[in-house]
Order: structure tokens, then sequence, then C-alpha cells
């Protein structure tokens, strides 16, 4: 009967501690179950998918997801598409992660391949490049020079003229122009040669 006893009691005792580690295995798996569900929820991230569907339209559009960003590549696979980015360290797609998403929503589909409906700060968006613009330039304009009229060419004053022509009667000429007399200087000389011939008139009268 003793000998009994002590075998009953052993393996009471041996049952007894396989429930304890059966429990603080399970008190272990639970733990780390909800303090890697709490981690996700703290950090929360951006998945973001392209090539969508055929119509964009229809086809873009926020949504919740509650992954990692390694399941990011298979749930936009399942949506036809593929991964464009996914931001571990975002709490969402929101916030400007993608720019049509609001708070809370952490899956962004899109149509298009590249920039499209999901550009944010996670998945990037195109960058506004300057066109540069044409600065006018001030050309120089030739300043006309006068050329010198040659010998028979049409003037108007010396200057005109080729060095030494001179301007006679409108022409560029190598002659001077002759002297001209003025009215008055026509009037004593015809006064002039009337009294010479007056004066040798009167001295041949007296000779004869």
């Amino acid at each position: 009967m003793v000998g009994g006893a002590v075998g009953w009691t052993a393996r009471a005792r041996s049952g007894g501690q396989a429930q304890w580690v059966v429990r603080v295995v399970l008190h272990v798996a639970v733990t780390t179950l909800v303090a890697v569900t709490l981690v996700s929820a703290a950090h929360g991230v951006c998945c973001v998918c392209e090539g969508i569907g055929a119509q964009p339209a229809q086809n873009d559009g926020c949504s919740q997801f509650t992954g990692l960003c390694e399941d990011c590549a298979a749930l936009c696979s399942a949506f036809g598409g593929t991964a464009r980015a996914c931001c571990a360290n975002a709490a969402d797609c929101g916030n400007g992660g993608a720019d049509t998403c609001s708070g809370g929503q952490s899956l962004c589909l899109q149509h298009a391949m590249g920039f499209g409906f999901c550009d944010g700060t996670c998945a990037g968006a195109p960058t506004a490049t300057s066109t540069a613009t044409a600065t006018a330039t001030n050309t120089p304009t030739a300043t006309p020079t006068n050329t010198p009229v040659p010998a028979g060419g049409s003037c108007m004053t010396t200057a005109q003229c080729a060095r030494p022509l001179v301007c006679v009667n409108g022409i560029c000429s190598s002659r001077p122009p002759a002297p001209t007399m003025s009215k008055t200087g026509l009037v004593m000389a015809a006064l002039g040669l009337g009294l010479i011939g007056i004066a040798a008139l009167t001295i041949r009268r007296r000779v004869t």
C-alpha cells in the first residue's frame, strides 16, 4: 500500500508539472501575439499598389490594411497589380502619405503605373520642372557709313565728294568752279568798258 501511494503521488506531481508547462507556453504565445499586434497597430504601414484593373476611375481608391510591409506585395498581387511602395514608419497613408487617402486608411490602390492616384510622401510624387525662358539679346546694328562720291557723281556739297574733288553744278569734279560775277559787278564792268571805248574815240579824234 505504501508503494502504491508513493507511485500515485509521483504521477500526480508529474501531471501537475506538465499542465504547468502547457499553461506557461500558452501564456508566452498569447503574450507574444498580443505584443506583435500592438506593435503593428502602433507603427502602422502605408501600402501602395499600382497597375490595378483596367479602368482608372473604378480602381483608384483607399482602404484599410492591418498587415505589415512584408504582406504588401501579396496583397497588391491579389488585386491584380504590383506593390509600388510600402512605408513601415507611417501610421497610415493619410497625412500626405498618399495625398488622396485620409487618416486610418493604410492601403492605396491606383490603376496607373508610376506616378498617379497614390502620389505622396510614401510613394513619391513628380517634381515640377522650371521651363527655361529665352533671354533677348541686343544685336548690334551696323551704322551706315557715307561713301565718298567719285568724279562725275551727283552731289549737293563738296563734303560729299571724294578728295580732292569739289562739287561743281551738282557734279563732283576735279576742276574748281569758275568765279562768277554778281549783277553789280557786271554793271560796273560794262560801264568800265564803255568809258574805255569813249576815251579811245576821243583820243583818236584828237590825233586826226
